[in-house]
């Protein structure tokens, strides 16, 4: 029986293909998520995540904290805090009675300062911070370090962040399949090209015709 070593080559370039994309499609499953970044723009009117924003572009602002949020349907992102540096006085009155000066970023909400005095009014905090008066005015400040990690707990995703973060994953979801994909339709255009060179050489030698496995009679 004769041996056709043309066609058990073109079989053997089938099987390297398929393994070939079999391999490459179990690497893409098997990625790392989409590495998903943002900025958290805080303004006085607006808190929202978002890709960039020309604001937070500019390093004299504050950039103070990178924090990783997670979404219902448990997609990550890993979320910079970007708000302005003016700072501004808020005059709050905690249920004691004593009333409080706090200079903080002009984006904090008054309950956010109130929530801040309340919770450094203590026995502990009276001993750890110093105590400047005014009258009868006791005089802090919320340093913008502390606002970022105060944003940094208190951050909730709206369903419109939530709804963001939830697109870029599968852009960059998307965007690795792509990749895989042209990786899969390279090495068949490279296996393509080297098995026909090899079957072209060969038949050369053999003064095989193009196109056939064996001399014509």
């Amino acid at each position: 029986m004769a041996i056709n070593i043309f066609e058990g080559a073109r079989r053997i370039a089938q099987l390297v293909a398929l393994l070939w994309a079999v391999g490459i499609s179990v690497f893409i499953a098997m990625q790392n998520e989409p590495y998903i970044t943002g900025t958290y723009y805080v303004s006085e009117s607006n808190r929202k995540l978002g890709h960039s924003h020309p604001f937070c572009e500019d390093l004299t602002h504050f950039r103070q904290e990178t924090i990783t949020v997670t979404t219902k349907i448990e997609a990550e992102a890993y979320v910079t805090l970007c708000f302005p540096p003016e700072m501004k006085e808020f005059v709050v009155t905690i249920p004691s009675g004593v009333k409080f000066a706090v200079t903080a970023p002009v984006v904090a909400t008054e309950q956010e300062v109130k929530a801040y005095v309340e919770s450094t009014a203590g026995l502990h905090a009276q001993v750890t911070l110093p105590k400047e008066w005014r009258g009868d005015t006791i005089v802090r400040n919320w340093e913008a370090q502390a606002f970022a990690v105060h944003l940094k707990n208190s951050l909730v995703l709206s369903p419109a962040d939530e709804e963001w973060i939830h697109g870029q994953w599968w852009l960059k979801r998307w965007e690795q399949i792509r990749q895989g994909l042209l990786v899969i339709a390279g090495g068949w255009v490279c296996l393509y090209g080297l098995t026909w060179s090899i079957g072209w050489i060969v038949r050369g030698f053999l003064g095989i015709p193009r196109g056939q496995d064996d001399k014509m009679v």
